[in-house]
C-alpha cells in the first residue's frame, strides 16, 4: 500500500549490527583502578564533535591528569577508517610513556579499534550505551567547542 512518507532507514553505520556492539570491545568496567583515580598520565579519553548539518567533523581528544586537549580535524570524512587513521596520527606525536589506554563512547566511527590499538599500543575502553558521565571531561570540552563552533562567546 502506499504511504504519505517514506519509510525511515537505518543510519549506514548501523546497517547489519547494533552500533556498540565491536568485536574485541573491551568495557569501561575493566579498566585500572589508576585511570578512575587520575594517578598517572596517558589516560585518553575521546569524542567525536559534528559540526553544522552533520557535514563537518572533529574529535576532542582529552588526557585525564594533564587535561590537555587535542583537536583533529576530520572535515567530511567521519568513517571508522578514517577516525582510526586520525587517532593513529594523533598518537604518533605523543611520547610512549602517555600513550595508554583511550576511553570511547559507542559510536560507529570506532569499528577500527582493532587496527588503531594494534598500530598504537593503547587499550581501547568503551563507555556503557547512554553513559555520558564515564567521560565527562570530554562531554565538558565538546559543550565548549561546540559554542565557540556557533560563534558564541565566553
Amino acid at each position: 500500500m502506499r504511504r504519505r512518507k517514506a519509510r525511515r532507514s537505518m543510519a549506514s553505520c548501523a546497517k547489519g549490527k547494533l552500533t556498540g556492539q565491536f568485536p574485541g570491545a573491551i568495557n569501561i568496567g575493566e579498566r585500572p583502578a589508576e585511570v578512575e583515580r587520575r594517578e598517572v598520565a596517558g589516560h585518553w579519553v575521546a569524542y567525536l564533535v559534528m559540526g553544522a548539518g552533520n557535514r563537518t567533523a572533529i574529535l576532542v581528544i582529552i588526557e585525564r591528569v594533564s587535561r590537555y586537549v587535542m583537536i583533529v580535524l576530520l572535515g567530511m570524512a567521519k568513517d571508522a577508517v578514517s577516525v582510526s587513521r586520525a587517532l593513529i596520527k594523533a598518537f604518533k606525536t605523543l611520547p610512549a610513556h602517555l600513550r595508554k589506554t583511550l576511553t570511547y563512547d559507542n559510536g560507529c566511527e570506532m569499528a577500527e579499534h582493532a587496527a588503531f590499538s594494534i598500530a598504537i599500543k593503547v587499550a581501547v575502553y568503551f563507555c556503557d550505551p547512554h553513559s555520558p558521565w564515564q567521560r565527562g571531561a570530554v562531554e565538558n570540552i565538546t559543550v565548549l567547542s561546540e559554542n565557540i563552533s556557533q560563534g558564541q562567546r565566553l
